[in-house]
């Protein structure tokens, strides 16, 4: 889709595809029972890129040397994301990522996934479909609870159909030599399940659903090393925490400011240089300067009031000589007193009879997640 806007707006494209086709995860999506349509996506992106002049090279990884020998103005990196495989399957001879299985891996006939997602559960259709033995472990009490409700459902009768056994609520503590996994149920009791020939990885990629605090500085260093800009999602780290952008090396930064008792906007901070290099979609009558380019019609001008109290109340809470001063310690009073409240509610769920507590082991907000045995 980048390919083929750039090339549209009179640009010279050249795109870099390291495997023998166009799609990319697209393609993988697309393997599962019942959406084979996925592909009809893919197939008009290529398309509509080929119409506008995008000069294709298959089986060409983009490297430092080949870039440079292109001599680009500009890169745009789109090289999707990697399968998280946990170090627990360091040990386990038969272990491959369900990415690697929809790509055409063979599996053997009885078959472990571990992780029930969406991509997990997924792929454990595929494979019961074609004769597979297939079972599926989830440390969540509810399988797929990444999919959208109603196709979801479908989904799951479709697996009983299937008689894949499904193990919800298992959480895996260990992998042996031989493919043994010892896993402990909600109930706490711990079992080990044996006889699979291969194990199939599908835990998904990382979350801020526990309140994870991202090293986003360390982030900025190494899209500095490669020449890539770096835009933050803080919607969620806003209104726990004073945000400096300069700091975390930040080009690009959004969040909402109803998340910090302010009105339904949102936020775009961006660096002057880049704003300006931004080619937005906009109506004609809008200007083409920063940063109202970035406005489609109409601002919302009963939100836009509500920022600045907003910002003032946080700021009222704390104390310093400027509003800068004023907001970060007021952000590190919040931040000390949710905190303080967080820690007692995980206290208190810890004790509670079938109830799973959700945290990270490093820096996090106040977030509590848990599910609870039943429910």
């Amino acid at each position: 889709m980048a390919a083929a806007t750039a090339a549209e707006r009179g640009h010279e494209v050249i795109l870099l595809e390291r495997s023998d086709r166009h799609g990319g995860q697209i393609n993988l999506a697309a393997v599962p029972p019942h959406k084979d349509d996925l592909r009809l996506i893919s197939d008009y992106l290529y398309r509509k890129a080929q119409r506008a002049g995008v000069a294709f090279r298959f089986l060409c990884g983009a490297t430092p040397e080949s870039v440079r020998e292109l001599s680009p103005d500009a890169v745009i990196v789109a090289t999707g994301s990697l399968p998280v495989i946990p170090r627990f399957c360091a040990s386990a001879a038969g272990a491959v990522p369900a990415q690697d299985i929809l790509s055409g891996a063979e599996a053997g006939e009885n078959v472990l996934v571990l992780g029930g997602g969406l991509i997990g559960c997924e792929t454990a259709e595929y494979l019961a479909a074609r004769g597979r033995s297939v079972t599926v472990v989830e440390m969540l009490p509810q399988l797929a609870k990444d999919m959208e409700w109603c196709a979801r459902v479908l989904l799951l009768r479709r697996m009983a159909s299937l008689g894949i056994n499904l193990r919800p609520g298992n959480e895996i503590l260990s992998i042996g030599a031989d493919n043994a996994v010892t896993v402990r149920n909600g109930k706490g009791r711990e079992e080990t399940l044996s006889g699979f020939d291969t194990l199939v990885v599908a835990v998904g990629y990382a979350s801020n659903a526990v309140g994870t605090i991202n090293d986003v500085a360390r982030i900025s260093r190494r899209c500095r090393e490669v020449g890539a800009l770096l835009s933050v999602d803080a919607v969620h780290i806003a209104p726990h925490k004073a945000i400096d952008m300069d700091a975390i090396g930040a080009d690009m930064l959004f969040c909402s400011v109803y998340k910090f008792f302010g009105g339904h906007i949102g936020i775009a901070a961006i660096r002057k240089n880049v704003f300006e290099a931004l080619d937005t979609y906009r109506l004609h009558p809008a200007p083409s300067t920063a940063p109202g380019k970035l406005e489609t019609g109409t601002q919302s001008h009963e939100a836009i009031a509500s920022i600045v109290p907003a910002v003032d109340f946080i700021a009222g809470l704390g104390t310093g000589s400027t509003r800068r001063e004023r907001l970060v310690s007021g952000f590190e009073r919040i931040e000390r007193h949710e905190n303080a409240l967080a820690e007692i509610i995980r206290h208190g769920l810890a004790g509670v009879p079938g109830l799973t507590l959700y945290q990270s082991e490093g820096p996090k907000t106040a977030t509590v997640a848990f599910t609870l045995e039943g429910q």
